[in-house]
């Protein structure tokens, strides 16, 4: 799966993003639990208007999986707190390379 990198103004890897249009939210729970070791993961409850779909805790830091408006073409995946991100540039890039080995299954 092709990513996207979030980066600061001054060059820190804050998060990356992916493209919703082939991935549901439960696959992507799915994919975290199977390869990393997480813990309180939160899927968004049906009726919910919140832009945060997903959110979890990876090595004691909270992650979010974010749809910017709601109807955006692409989820965030990052630290809730991106001031985090400059301590936790490797565990970012854990998450990140679970979904880059990801295949996505397309219906032709």
């Amino acid at each position: 799966m092709k990513t996207y990198p979030i980066l600061s103004d001054k060059g820190d890897f804050l998060g990356f993003e992916i493209d919703n249009t082939f991935i549901r939210s439960s696959t992507i729970i799915k994919l975290l639990q199977k390869n990393l070791n997480l813990q309180d993961i939160q899927k968004q409850k049906f009726f919910d208007s919140s832009e945060v779909r997903i959110s979890f805790i990876y090595k004691n830091q909270n992650y979010i999986v974010w749809e910017p408006f709601g109807d955006n073409s692409r989820y965030w995946i990052g630290l809730l707190n991106e001031g985090d991100s400059e301590n936790n540039f490797k565990d970012i890039k854990d998450i990140e390379r679970v979904f880059i080995k990801h295949k996505l299954f397309y219906f032709l």
